[in-house]
């Protein structure tokens, strides 16, 4: 199959793209290269919904590990066009569950807006060392997206306006982020 994210002209086409891949008919998308990982398989189905309203998920982790067992911290990194919206939602999913938090980068005004604060108006280097993890995720992407919009000028052109987010549950064995957003986004 040709590459289907080269003549790819909106997010809606996107994210049809990005569908391929999930229905396994493509392994190569502009952020992995290479089959869904196993453990995907416990939340394909709500990420296959999450695209249908909207959300462009670019990486995942359930709650489950290998072995079924509720032992990792599930989260989800992606995109979406409506970033007031986004912040509404998950700042509801936050009054819901204190493990929740969250972090929108918009490309196109450079904007972090976050709930993962402990003082103050930044993150503290505490919190960031404690969730390194994560932040560190979210940023070597980040970094990851001038390459991938040098190879995918087209893309670039309409996503630096999205939010490009990551939530996670800040507990081993928490809550599937797939669910907590699904449950909010109506």
């Amino acid at each position: 199959m040709a590459d289907r994210f080269t003549g790819v002209k909106n997010y809606d086409e996107l994210i049809e793209a990005n569908l391929l891949f999930l229905n396994g008919k493509t392994f190569l998308t502009p952020y992995t290269e290479g089959p869904l990982h196993f453990e995907t398989e416990a939340i394909l189905p709500g990420l296959k919904i999450l695209h249908s309203r909207g959300v462009l998920t670019i990486d995942s982790q359930p709650p489950l590990d290998e072995e079924n067992e509720l032992r990792q911290k599930s989260y989800l990194e992606g995109y979406f066009e409506d970033i007031d919206r986004l912040v509404k939602i998950f700042d509801r999913i936050s009054a819901k569950d204190p493990t929740f938090r969250y972090q929108i980068f918009t490309k196109s005004n450079h904007k972090l807006t976050t709930n993962c604060r402990e003082v103050g108006t930044s993150l503290t280097e505490e919190y960031v060392d404690d969730h390194w993890e994560y932040f560190s995720r979210s940023w070597s992407f980040l970094e990851a997206e001038d390459v991938i919009f040098e190879r995918y000028p087209n893309i670039e052109s309409f996503i630096k306006y999205c939010g490009h987010f990551l939530i996670f549950c800040d507990k081993f064995g928490g809550n599937s982020v797939v669910d907590l957003l699904l449950e909010e986004l109506i």
